[in-house]
């Protein structure tokens, strides 16, 4: 306790009041404040870096019950902590305001797809709230609107956007420093980049999000890291780079964070041994329906052919069954336990035939990849991995990776229909859309490379040290592990705050 007492007392004397600043702030949503040690250090060193050197202050935003960890950390940067729940009488006004707002979407808005189009200004809040229902709620669609089930879903959306709109106002943002981009957090985003804004992710990735796409940002934001890159990636042997990633991808030794764990759980196994657990007809096609995890963030693109995910699978899985001709295999999200998902075979049972089969989670995206050949996928990153390899992709979202030509898009549904009718004869993408699709991909690897926060850079045990796994098994709070960091490095000589230095350079 003597360090974290230590740590503490040299940072006291950094603590302020909130005060209006005519050069703005720095803000640090936090929608979610359970204790997130890996985010809490990158964010916060973030922005103190970013503090100190543009001169201004750093401002943590926290919507209802702040976390005491987390407000003794910010504390002892120096931040001030704002309850964007305004008191007073411009915060009963407020919920005057959203409580009359909801009352009346109620009479508009009897289903989902009216809730998707709903608007407060220019600013599609009502996508927001949909893709904040499912996720907290134990569904993973919205038919129908009820007002006992999704009135305070709506009202919080609605009463945060007007209270936001104070905050601004009073203090302009100068940085917003997020580390997710979907549900709540993107009304602080997009009010803020309506006010001049720059955002930084400050997660897994460290960055300044260029783009200020109200609507598809996720999506959006992973075009413009490949764009960014394609110059450079038409300039070197991509085709190579692309074969070393599934190399590796296939090891378990992916750059994209979340492969490492899905590939070190699967099973391997032999070619035709999944073609015979699995029943295949050897004579037919074999087309991979690539479910999504199906309350994850679905509006992250800004054009979809469905409403969410689950209507997507819903409607694949009764078009399949109609359609007898191609082997149709169902697979499902690796991390859809996280997200309240379905493994898929109730969807079968319900909607599906017997020519339709769920695909053996244990085993690898290899055997994907050798027995497809075609992939249906909303807008998931499987759909560039797998045109890299020449098998084409009919995506019923605007990914990404959309756009470039090597995709089959169907956002109507007779031409999806369509499209799905005519599998039987589909052929392996052209060398020419192959290679496009490689480059693409080596962009967006090297983009996503060049942002990813380096590991060995951080610290060598710095991963083990504040993974929420290490702190429950030694019982250990966010604070200590944080003090625990920080007697070890300099914060102003640590990778994360020299890296952040850059983002000030490139706004003055």
């Amino acid at each position: 306790m003597r360090s974290l007492n230590k740590f503490l007392q040299l940072n006291k004397e950094g603590i302020n009041t909130f005060e209006t600043d005519a050069q703005g702030c720095i803000y640090i949503p936090e929608e979610i404040t359970v204790e997130n040690i890996f985010s809490d250090i990158v964010r916060y060193i973030t922005a103190k870096a970013i503090s100190d050197k543009a001169k201004i202050r750093v401002v943590r935003l926290v919507n209802g019950d702040d976390s005491k960890e987390k407000r003794k950390i910010s504390d002892s940067f120096g931040f001030n902590t704002i309850n964007v729940r305004i008191k007073g009488i411009r915060g009963i006004l407020n919920q005057i305001k959203a409580c009359v707002k909801t009352t009346l979407l109620f009479f508009g808005c009897k289903t989902g797809e009216a809730l998707l189009q709903y608007r407060i200004g220019k600013i599609p809040i009502g996508q927001y709230i949909y893709d904040k229902i499912i996720r907290e709620q134990e569904r993973n669609t919205i038919d129908t609107i009820s007002i006992l089930q999704d009135f305070k879903n709506i009202y919080e959306g609605i009463y945060l956007y007007y209270n936001l709109k104070n905050i601004y106002r009073d203090q302009a943002p100068k940085f917003i420093i997020m580390n997710e981009m979907a549900y709540f957090l993107n009304i602080y985003r997009v009010l803020g980049q309506q006010k001049g804004a720059k955002v930084i992710r400050a997660s897994v990735l460290l960055r300044q999000e260029d783009s200020n796409d109200m609507y598809g940002f996720i999506h959006e934001s992973y075009r413009y890291m490949a764009t960014g890159k394609l110059n450079v990636a038409n300039q070197m042997d991509y085709n190579t780079y692309v074969l070393e990633y599934f190399k590796r991808y296939l090891q378990g030794e992916s750059e994209l964070s979340w492969i490492k764990s899905i590939v070190a759980d699967q099973k391997k196994t032999e070619f035709n041994e999944a073609i015979n657990s699995m029943q295949l007809d050897a004579h037919k096609k074999t087309v991979f329906i690539m479910a999504h995890s199906l309350s994850d963030a679905p509006h992250s693109s800004s054009k979809m052919l469905f409403r969410d995910y689950y209507t997507a699978l819903r409607e694949t899985i009764k078009i399949a069954s109609r359609i007898d001709n191609v082997n149709w295999v169902l697979k499902v999200h690796p991390s859809y336990k996280s997200y309240l998902g379905t493994n898929g075979r109730e969807l079968i049972d319900c909607y599906g035939k017997k020519n339709i089969v769920l695909f053996d989670e244990r085993y690898s995206n290899e055997i994907v990849f050798k027995l497809a050949d075609a992939i249906i996928t909303v807008q998931g990153t499987i759909g560039i991995e797998a045109s890299s390899l020449g098998i084409p992709v009919v995506v019923t979202g605007k990914a990404w990776y959309t756009g470039f030509g090597f995709t089959i898009n169907a956002f109507s549904m007779e031409r999806y229909e369509k499209i799905l009718s005519g599998l039987y004869k589909v052929k392996r993408l052209s060398n020419e859309k192959r290679d496009i699709a490689r480059k693409v991909f080596c962009a967006y690897l090297l983009g996503y490379s060049e942002s990813k926060i380096d590991k060995d850079k951080l610290g060598k045990t710095i991963f083990d040290i504040i993974s929420d796994k290490s702190i429950k098994n030694k019982n250990e709070t966010t604070l200590q592990k944080l003090c625990e960091y920080m007697e070890s490095k300099s914060i102003e000589n640590s990778y994360i705050y020299q890296r952040s230095l850059d983002f000030v350079k490139k706004n003055n």
